[in-house]
């Protein structure tokens, strides 16, 4: 990539690569805005919109450019062909939008993963020690973030020769740097991963019930699956003709980018399909009235707040307030009271005795 290309030779059409790569990643965005929308439709029936799901609404934004970059460059780089049927300009134009294109992919998973650590955090806080997690995690991310974006900018000195390979510069290893940035991203996934486990078999609940808030956390492992072959395929592309070799690796980072998304919004799945079976069982204002009246025996953990400390004993205690019931008095009549904000304090306890 050092002398300018020969002539531009390029078919006049999108590249069979692409037009599956584009297809791919309109069925993947699709998905991640359900799973954004049902996130937000979920908090604002059962809790309220908080930070982390404002971050995984970023997160989607930049997802969003990423899909759209890749079809600019598709289109406009002409993405998808050998190095060899490309000109000057247009291998400059496609090398400008790949920039911007990974620039937003590290964007978006960076933002979802600040999402995910930030729902622990509501959910989680029960510790000093989970505290200290908390923000050494943060700091990864965070460093994680500015690295990867920050490499992929200054990769070349000066920066326009990332786009103008021919005129004189300095760069460092681009493989080496999207492959050390792939692995760093895969161990931060794992960790993210593996964090609420041990808080959640400490609960006070039946080991079905434990069992079930595991797994449903254990679905970020989607995450870690598509990095690893992302990664894998990142290996095998070949610096000599980026422009077509980068294309399946494209794929699976455009499939990360998404279904990283798409799992931090999974464990606010369930308080919604909780609430809209509440609102089933309900006909007629008084069974409706008698509903929120009585709590349920089968609240499940994402309907609810977080875990706190009780001021009353030494054990630690899930602190839930979705729909909660309570009476001033035994006596209490809804009769004319045309509105009612009614509470509910379910407690798990949580045993300190027992160890991570």
């Amino acid at each position: 990539m050092a002398s300018e290309p020969a002539a531009d030779t390029l078919p006049d059409q999108i590249s069979p690569h692409y037009v599956v790569f584009i297809g791919v990643g309109a069925m993947m965005t699709f998905l991640s805005t359900a799973s954004v929308a049902i996130r937000f439709v979920s908090r604002v029936l059962t809790i309220s919109v908080k930070w982390d799901d404002w971050a995984c609404l970023g997160a989607l934004v930049f997802a969003y450019g990423f899909m759209i970059t890749t079809v600019v460059v598709a289109i406009v780089g002409r993405a998808g062909y050998h190095i060899a049927q490309y000109d000057a300009h247009t291998l400059e134009k496609y090398l400008q939008i790949a920039l911007a294109n990974n620039i937003l992919y590290n964007n978006s998973v960076s933002l979802a993963k600040v999402s995910i650590l930030l729902f622990y955090r509501r959910i989680f806080a029960v510790s000093r020690l989970f505290t200290i997690v908390f923000w050494a995690l943060g700091a990864l991310i965070a460093g994680y973030w500015f690295s990867a974006v920050g490499g992929l900018i200054f990769s070349t000195n000066p920066i326009d020769a990332q786009w103008k390979a021919w005129i004189p510069h300095t760069n460092i290893k681009d493989k080496t740097f999207w492959i050390a940035m792939g692995i760093a991203n895969i161990l931060l996934d794992f960790t993210l991963l593996c964090i609420p486990q041990p808080f959640v078999w400490r609960l006070h609940q039946t080991r079905q019930r434990k069992l079930l808030l595991s797994l449903v956390f254990c679905l970020g492992g989607f995450v870690c699956v598509t990095s690893i072959v992302r990664l894998y395929y990142l290996a095998t592309v070949s610096m000599d003709d980026l422009t077509c070799t980068l294309t399946t690796p494209g794929i699976w980072t455009l499939v990360e980018t998404n279904m990283t998304i798409i799992c931090a919004c999974l464990p606010t799945i369930p308080g919604l399909v909780q609430y809209l079976k509440r609102c089933s069982d309900t006909n007629g204002s008084s069974k409706r009235s008698n509903a929120y009246l009585v709590p349920s025996a089968k609240k499940f953990l994402f309907d609810y707040g977080r875990f706190n400390r009780s001021p009353k004993s030494s054990s630690t205690q899930g602190l839930y307030t979705d729909i909660e019931a309570g009476c001033p008095s035994e006596n209490f009549q809804l009769g004319d009271v045309r509105s009612v904000h009614v509470q509910t304090d379910l407690q798990v306890k949580w045993d300190n005795r027992s160890g991570p």
